[in-house]
């Protein structure tokens, strides 16, 4: 037996550890750990406010946890693939109930971005489909589904959600990532009140889409028509539009940029690049 549990619902039913050995059970319980007590959390918030959360500052010690339960084996899974293997080894050996704590936080998004890659691959792998249309936007799912895409070597093409739509605030347009920062910093210097910072928050995202800067995403996304894997001329469509006059004041209407004919352009094209046997491992490295 193998459970999978994250770090949060763990913390809520650590007497599982003591029911386990009671029914006499053999088997092991992988912790997901991201340092977020999800399941605690997104209670106390739902109950009593996001002041109320359970956040990541303190770390909790799984492994010492385990072990303070006679009978239970408490294992660190490490942060290599070699040293979860070795956890995951001993666990099964283990006659008995294990505990292995598995860290899934990092100081970098760029891990998940290599477990999105990963998952493409796998995902387009396991499906009988000749080519793929692949749907993302920001600066970490375009490179993933590429990177996914040309693992798997199947013609490919990709389709992003393209920027959002800017609001203003007190005349000044506004443009999310870059913005939040800078009045962030004027807020912690108290030159922004309370009130403030929460009409430039609410300004600041008023439509779907990626970073109405020319930040990261954006950057993916030219990189991604510049190398051939997008339809000419896609990468900047916006992601919504706004239909002043034809709106009720202060309203937002919004329609997909990504209209028919883009569409239709993409479908043919990744079909005609699977007709052609062009797979995405020839244009990235031509």
């Amino acid at each position: 037996m193998i459970a999978f549990t994250g770090d949060g619902s763990f913390m809520m039913n650590p007497q599982i550890l003591i029911d386990a050995l009671a029914h006499k059970a053999k088997g092991m319980v992988v912790v997901l750990d991201n340092r977020r007590v999800g399941a605690i959390s997104s209670l106390q918030a739902s109950q009593f406010g996001p002041d109320f959360g359970t956040n990541d500052d303190v770390a909790v010690d799984f492994v010492g946890m385990a072990n303070s339960v006679s009978g239970v084996l408490g294992l660190f899974g490490g942060y290599s693939r070699a040293e979860l293997e070795a956890a995951l080894q001993k666990a099964h050996a283990h006659e008995g109930l294990s505990v292995v704590h598995v860290p899934v936080f990092s100081p970098t998004s760029l891990r998940f971005r290599n477990l999105m890659s990963t998952d493409v691959e796998e995902m387009t792998r396991a499906q009988p489909m000749d080519s793929v249309i692949l749907l993302g936007g920001c600066d970490k799912t375009v490179p993933a589904e590429l990177m996914g895409a040309a693992s798997a070597d199947l013609p490919s093409i990709q389709l992003v959600a393209g920027p959002m739509s800017t609001s203003r605030h007190q005349g000044e347009r506004l443009g999310a990532c870059t913005d939040c920062r800078r009045f962030w910093q004027r807020y912690r210097a108290g030159d922004v009140s309370d009130e403030g910072i929460d009409a430039v928050e609410k300004r600041l995202a008023s439509t779907s889409g990626t970073c109405a800067v020319m930040g990261t995403a954006s950057t993916m996304a030219s990189l991604a028509e510049a190398i051939g894997m997008m339809p000419a001329g896609s990468a900047a469509i916006p992601a919504v539009e706004l239909f002043g006059n034809m709106a009720p004041r202060g309203a937002i209407i919004k329609r997909s940029a990504a209209d028919p004919k883009l569409l239709e352009k993409t479908g043919r094209a990744v079909v005609f690049t699977s007709l052609q046997d062009l797979a995405a491992q020839s244009v990235r490295t031509a």
